[in-house]
């Protein structure tokens, strides 16, 4: 309920924002002043587990091809645990994070030996933004995300055998500050409909 109040009042406010996107690639750091950062150390979970709706109340969850996964903390910007994607190379592995909520912006510690990645910000399972990025044959640990547009969901595509996600952040829609003085109209102008109709009946 909560996410289509937000499509069809941001709607205008997604396209507008669409212009200033700014997709978060191969960056040193996340976005700052999230609202939500996910350690995946919140719930704890049996190494090898797949991983869907373990994380719902902290505002996401996950489909499909993704494991519970400890023991890597010697990659930088990642600590234990985290999330696995196991594919065969030379393979597409596609998996996607899903917001409860929209949000306007998301990042995430992202490690992979090697191998190209396509990065999708979703809205209503439509593409809002994407970008693409090519590690060659070299590694790399960097956040990867998007910020400046209105998303659910970020699908990330691996032709590559073994990828990590940790340190996931994300910030939720902006309630713009008119919306409120605009429900209340609404509310006030409800009450005096009903008593006119009153009037009218009586």
């Amino acid at each position: 309920m909560k996410k289509s109040l937000f499509s069809a009042l941001f709607s205008v406010g997604a396209l507008s924002a669409a212009a200033s996107a700014a997709p978060i690639s191969n960056a040193s750091s996340g976005i700052a002043n999230a609202d939500q950062t996910i350690t995946f150390d919140e719930v704890a979970l049996a190494p090898g587990t797949v991983v869907t709706d373990q994380y719902e109340a902290l505002g996401v969850t996950f489909s499909p091809n993704l494991f519970y996964i400890e023991n890597f903390s010697n990659r930088p910007n990642l600590d234990d645990p985290g999330l696995a994607s196991f594919g065969s190379s030379g393979t597409l592995t596609t998996y996607t994070i899903n917001f409860t909520d929209a949000v306007s912006a998301a990042s995430l510690a992202f490690s992979a030996n090697f191998g190209n990645f396509t990065f999708t910000a979703l809205d209503g399972g439509s593409t809002v933004e994407s970008f693409n990025f090519d590690a060659g044959f070299s590694s790399t640990t960097a956040f990867f995300g998007f910020e400046g547009i209105v998303f659910d969901a970020i699908e990330i595509q691996s032709s590559n055998a073994f990828t990590i996600i940790d340190n996931l952040s994300y910030s939720e829609v902006p309630v713009p500050a008119a919306l409120p003085i605009y429900l209340g109209g609404l509310a006030v102008g409800g009450v005096i409909m009903r008593r006119r109709k009153k009037a009218r009946a009586a």
